[in-house]
């Protein structure tokens, strides 16, 4: 049974509190928005609260969650009946009061909102709430390590082949977990990204409101923050960078409201808003040091030293109880409270850099921000990578710098969930940046450009450049785009909402296009528009291989370990056209032509952002769909495997289906790894770790596909396989 209505109903009791009860009369879009604030903010307390105090007594699973939120109903719903019917509290009827006829809305208005709900509120809804999830990274970990946590009745560490699953921030999966159990499957998480792109659009446009902004600002804001290629696709995703930014522009918020008026709710939703911030990804932490010494300084000039100490004091305190938990995990395993340390076993990447200078920061930061320079274009990236190359190395810097980049450097074009990018919002926002210093815009208006800008010069100081990095840049942008929407009403006035139009125009086909979950094939029409070629063909069977070989030898690089072929450095724009015929004649883009959400089975879309392990996982699915016996999960790889536990439920939904049975040696001494967990199926990745079970004769049967294997066994085995660390060369059995 779904009871996800149980927190629907709880967060509209909260949002009609907070609409209704307000100590300042505002307008009544000002109310509702900042009412959706406050909602999110303390639904994410609550979330909070309840998993972390059940936790310890293994009570996290659906009975508890369901007395927790009934107990929030029949609280929430008290206090608002006391305070309309018993207390009869005079409230403003803002519907009605006169701020809200100033808000009513032109023409060109009502068609710039008709536009959003069409074009993009009402076709993302639909992808989050219809479309299951298949980001690859929520697969990964974001998804995997909830349905653990429910299987175990804890947040505590646990046995794992994939050991993001526990170190990396966690919040972001707090809350959806409670959308999981309460609806009982991943239908709805998708949801939990989106209320939050909502949330994002509200504050962009109250951020704007409060800086100073008219209505005009306010709508340029709030479209910038809507249209936002990385943020659209985000939006409907079940990663967590959407949260994260929304966390962190409402403590902006906040923040700027607080030096306004301060009031305990200000001060709280500000602390509170950073630290869940923080909490669902440390970067945000490194975006928002800027505007806490800003801050900082301001509430000592306005409220004086003591309320600014007060102030300080309990966002220590705040920070203490958020953070405290969950460092104890780490630290309790790991013996550091960030993860796994450098030179031990589980150790797997360094994502801070290792070098600090002048050079680095230039560096990363112009690579960062060439994330968002790619276009459809194949020569004018080229021209742009080279550009680049060459500015590292008139400043005597390798583009390539191992101590301050983690991927290889490459100015691209690539529409996929976690790295599209920007260009257009970028081109608008420098522009609008110069405007700065040439146009007329207050004090205020600086100095926020100028922490902004500040925020993703600390961001590429201390983080590696990835090519992944572009939805960590959504709160950058967000804060640009409210700058700039000061900029462009100054410039264009009531001719504002014809940029509107066009940005909302030119951004809708990412809603209808996105690879993982294709409403249209917009993506092929646009490619055979400009002849885009792809910069890697990856073949999908032997006849398609050999006729790349025979045919694009000299546009494409011998096939490389991942059997794909690289578009070579110097193809000229005239060649496109050409590669492009060929590609269409082969049948390269079939798939892309044909396959929308209307054509991919359930399954086949729980794999889109991996379509190689959908065709070797085929055969095995055929196997175990809806199949109840448990499976072990016996990975040599480091990944997760959500996809495959999602694929198999059919009707079942049992969390407690798959685990892992092979892992290192250092994952025994965890309480979660010592619960007993028996299996009929072994699901693997290396046939030479199913050793011990062939030589003790136990296995009936075994499916083999090129990735993976299948062993059926004769009868139940609780064994656990201790995988042997790279330097060892036998592996243990308990």
């Amino acid at each position: 049974m779904n009871w996800l209505l149980l927190i629907e109903i709880a967060a509209l009791l909260i949002f009609i509190t907070l609409y209704l009860f307000k100590s300042k009369v505002i307008g009544a879009l000002t109310r509702l928005r900042i009412a959706y604030l406050q909602t999110l903010l303390i639904l994410s307390g609550l979330i909070f609260a309840f998993n972390e105090i059940v936790s310890p007594f293994n009570l996290i699973n659906l009975k508890t969650a369901l007395a927790f939120w009934i107990t929030v109903i029949i609280l929430s719903g008290f206090f608002l009946y006391y305070q309309v019917g018993i207390k009869k509290v005079h409230f403003e009827r803002p519907w009605v009061h006169k701020r809200w006829i100033k808000w009513s809305l032109h023409k060109e208005e009502k068609i710039i909102l008709a536009l959003g709900m069409v074009l993009f509120m009402i076709p993302l809804f639909l992808l989050a709430t219809f479309i299951p999830p298949n980001n690859f990274d929520a697969h990964s970990y974001h998804l995997n390590r909830i349905i653990i946590w429910i299987g175990n009745g804890n947040l505590e560490n646990y046995a794992t082949r994939h050991v993001h699953q526990l170190y990396l921030n966690v919040f972001a999966e707090y809350i959806v977990l409670h959308f999981f159990m309460l609806a009982g499957s991943d239908q709805f998480v998708g949801l939990v990204q989106f209320g939050s792109y909502i949330g994002c659009i509200f504050s962009a446009g109250l951020l704007a409101k409060t800086l100073g902004g008219n209505k005009r600002i306010q709508i340029i804001a709030s479209v910038f923050a809507l249209t936002l290629p990385i943020a659209i696709f985000e939006s409907t995703s079940a990663q967590v960078d959407m949260i994260a930014c929304f966390f962190f522009i409402s403590f902006v918020y906040f923040g700027y409201e607080t030096l306004k008026q301060l009031s305990a709710g200000n001060v709280t939703a500000m602390i509170f808003a950073l630290a869940l911030g923080g909490f669902s990804k440390y970067t945000i932490l490194m975006f928002a040091i800027p505007f806490v010494i800003y801050f900082g300084i301001q509430f000592i000039k306005i409220h004086k030293i003591t309320h600014s100490f007060k102030i300080l004091v309990f966002s220590i305190v705040v920070f203490a109880i958020i953070y405290t938990p969950f460092f104890a995990r780490n630290f309790k395993f790991f013996g550091n409270i960030l993860g796994p340390q450098a030179g031990t076993i589980l150790f797997e990447e360094q994502l801070p850099v290792d070098q600090y200078s002048l050079t680095s920061t230039f560096s990363n930061t112009i690579k960062n921000m060439s994330l968002h320079m790619g276009l459809p274009i194949a020569g004018y990236n080229q021209w742009m990578e080279r550009l680049i190359v060459e500015l590292h190395g008139f400043i005597g810097m390798d583009v390539n710098n191992p101590k301050i980049t983690l991927d290889p450097f490459s100015v691209r074009y690539s529409v996929q969930e976690d790295m599209i990018p920007n260009t257009l919002q970028l081109g608008i926002m420098l522009l609008a940046f110069c405007g700065l210093f040439f146009g007329k815009t207050t004090h205020k208006i600086k100095w926020f450009a100028f922490l902004s800008v500040t925020g993703i010069i600390i961001f590429s100081t201390l983080m590696k450049y990835q090519l992944w990095s572009t939805r960590t840049h959504m709160p950058f942008f967000i804060l640009g785009l409210v700058v700039a929407s000061f900029i462009i009403e100054g410039w264009l006035g009531n001719r504002y909402h014809w940029l509107m139009i066009f940005v909302m125009a030119t951004s809708a086909p990412f809603v209808f296009s996105n690879p993982n979950k294709p409403i249209m094939p917009i993506q092929y029409y646009l490619r055979y528009i400009q002849n885009r070629v792809p910069l890697a063909l990856c073949p999908t069977n032997e006849k398609q291989k050999n006729e790349i070989q025979l045919l694009l030898n000299n546009y494409y690089k011998d096939e490389n370990i991942y059997h794909c072929f690289e578009l070579k450095e110097n193809i000229k724009s005239s060649d496109q056209k050409e590669i492009f015929m060929i590609l269409d004649s082969i049948g390269y883009f079939d798939a892309e032509k044909s396959n929308t959400i209307f054509t991919l089975s359930k399954d086949e879309l729980y794999f889109r952002s991996h379509p190689a392990d959908y065709r070797s996982f085929k055969t095995i699915l055929e196997v175990l769909k809806n199949k109840k016996e448990n499976i072990g999960v016996l990975f040599r790889g480091n990944y997760g495997y959500y996809h495959y536990w999602a694929a198999i439920q059919g009707e079942s939904n049992s969390v407690n289906q798959m685990k892992y049975i092979g892992y290192f040696g250092n994952y025994r001494t965890l309480e979660n790894s010592k619960k007993k967990f028996c299996y009929s199926y072994i699901l693997g990745d290396d046939l030479t770790l199913l050793g011990q079970f062939q030589n003790e004769n136990k296995i009936d049967t075994i499916y083999t596909t090129d990735k993976f294997y299948l062993a059926k066994l004769k009868e139940q085995s609780c064994k656990v396989i201790v995988i042997p660390s790279p330097n060892s060369a036998h592996h243990e059995t308990k």
